[in-house]
């Protein structure tokens, strides 16, 4: 009777242990179809990327130290998030071209280079909505907040003298 009930109970635990992966393979399974989705024919919005630690991350909002630059990459989206197609590259500007530059390096990519000024600039990528030969222009942007980089001087202020 014991042997019976110890089977049974690692009969359960097996069926279980099963169960469970079944469901694991099944969202991985799901994930996969959601990445193999198709490709829209008509674009609603943008999304800004960037590549953090190898990974490609959707940003709403970056911090960037002046000594450094930013590589973004765009990817235009229909109105339920699918990805749509576009006509031509991406063109991209800077709400204030004081702030630094902003240089293509692909169709939907680019670098942004801080001119070493602190502040707050605007990310902007635009792209042709249109596949025919009418133009629909869409607009992504991305806040950027540069920061002051490392401190390498230091000054120093004297005040007036003063009688001891």
């Amino acid at each position: 009777m014991i042997l019976f009930t110890y089977s049974l109970l690692f009969l359960i635990v097996y069926l279980v242990m099963v169960f469970r992966s079944h469901q694991r393979m099944q969202k991985k399974l799901d994930q996969i179809i959601l990445l193999v989705q198709p490709v829209k024919e008509e674009a609603g919005f943008i999304e800004f990327y960037t590549i953090i630690n190898g990974q490609k991350v959707r940003v709403f909002h970056m911090f960037l130290k002046a000594t450094q630059k930013l590589p973004v990459s765009i990817v235009a989206k229909d109105k339920f998030g699918n990805m749509a197609k576009v006509d031509g590259a991406a063109q991209f500007a800077l709400s204030d071209e004081s702030m630094g530059t902003i240089s293509s390096t692909g169709e939907m990519s680019a670098e942004f280079i801080p001119s070493g000024k602190a502040g707050i600039v605007t990310l902007q990528g635009k792209v042709d909505a249109d596949l025919g030969e009418g133009v629909k222009e869409i607009l992504g942007t991305l806040e950027v907040e540069v920061l002051a980089g490392d401190a390498e001087v230091v000054e120093m202020a004297a005040g007036e003298p003063v009688d001891v």
